[in-house]
């Protein structure tokens, strides 16, 4: 894949993406997964990220005077290889991605040690989120 296309979709995930780690009990157990999107009222940004790096595209309808919303969502071990792949262009959320990527290398070997990491990490990745910036 060229630098263009690498470099773009890091600038579409920097500016309006969304780096995603969700927990979830299940079973007796706690799972978590990984996922990016990025939404937008631009068809042609999720339909560049879609043709590139695959993943599914949701069209919510317009309501009133709004325009419609498409989302584009990858999960996974191909979320986590475009994280890897995107990541030396990213200037806003690498550490958003590399939490992401210690939670996904985490959650191949389930031991209580290493959940127990993921949830700090799953905090730390809403607390990135949440930080607030002084320029």
């Amino acid at each position: 894949m060229d630098d263009y296309v690498l470099g773009y979709a890091a600038g579409i995930v920097d500016g309006e993406g969304c780096i995603h780690t969700r927990r979830v009990k299940q079973g007796g157990g706690v799972y978590y997964y990984m996922q990016v999107s990025v939404t937008n009222t631009n068809p042609r940004l999720v339909l560049f990220l879609h043709q590139s790096f695959g993943g599914n595209i949701y069209k919510h309808p317009y309501e009133g005077n709004c325009r419609s919303i498409y989302e584009w969502h990858i999960f996974g071990d191909v979320a986590m290889l475009f994280l890897k792949l995107i990541r030396p262009y990213i200037v806003c959320k690498k550490e958003e991605i590399d939490v992401a990527l210690s939670m996904h290398a985490l959650s191949k070997v389930r031991t209580e040690e290493n959940i127990a990491e993921m949830d700090v990490l799953h905090l730390r990745c809403k607390s990135l989120k949440k930080k607030v910036w002084d320029i």
